[in-house]
């Protein structure tokens, strides 16, 4: 009973402070007077963050204890493809317009950094097919909102992923094949 009665005397003497505290600043705007704004109180931002630093508590572990679920991986994942192949196609479209010749500046990467093609060609393959069905499914959703509960959108996402992965090595697949009989 005390301590209820002690906290809520604080609040309101808080709250008492810090309405007093607005109404002068607020004063001190409409009169043109710049004195009368607080400076460094507990009732400005700098002022709160320096009393909250020097509070010792321990921070929440937020980020380490909470596991992210599963549907919650896959839709970052659609993200980064969709962010992935932005800035692919904004960078080729820059290399194009900076380089005289393009196909000569593609030949060279080939020949200079062969691993790195093979890299990009997948990262490409990947993000291409991955977001080309998430999308697709994202289309059924709206349309129809079919699959929208937790565990079907658990089962659509390992599927459209497994799928992705399919179209992502056959594309490679034909490609070095195709490259294999060019030579």
């Amino acid at each position: 009973e005390r301590e209820r009665e002690r906290i809520g005397k604080r609040k309101t003497f808080n709250r008492k402070k810090m309405l007093g505290m607005a109404g002068v600043a607020r004063a001190g705007r409409l009169c043109g007077m710049r004195g009368l704004a607080p400076t460094g109180g507990a009732n400005t931002l700098s002022g709160r963050r320096e009393y909250r630093s020097k509070i010792e508590r321990p921070l929440s572990p937020h980020l380490t204890i909470y596991r992210f679920p599963y549907n919650a991986w896959f839709s970052i994942a659609t993200r980064l493809t969709g962010m992935s192949l932005t800035f692919g196609f904004a960078g080729a479209g820059i290399a194009a317009l900076m380089v005289k010749d393009f196909g000569a500046f593609a030949e060279a990467m080939k020949v200079t950094n062969p691993g790195l093609v093979g890299v990009a060609k997948g990262g490409l393959a990947f993000s291409m097919s991955y977001h080309t069905i998430t999308g697709c499914r994202h289309l059924v959703w709206d349309k129809y909102a079919m699959g929208v509960t937790v565990p079907q959108v658990a089962q659509t996402s390992t599927a459209a992923f497994g799928a992705a992965a399919v179209v992502t090595t056959a594309m490679l697949f034909f490609q070095y094949s195709d490259e294999e009989k060019a030579e």
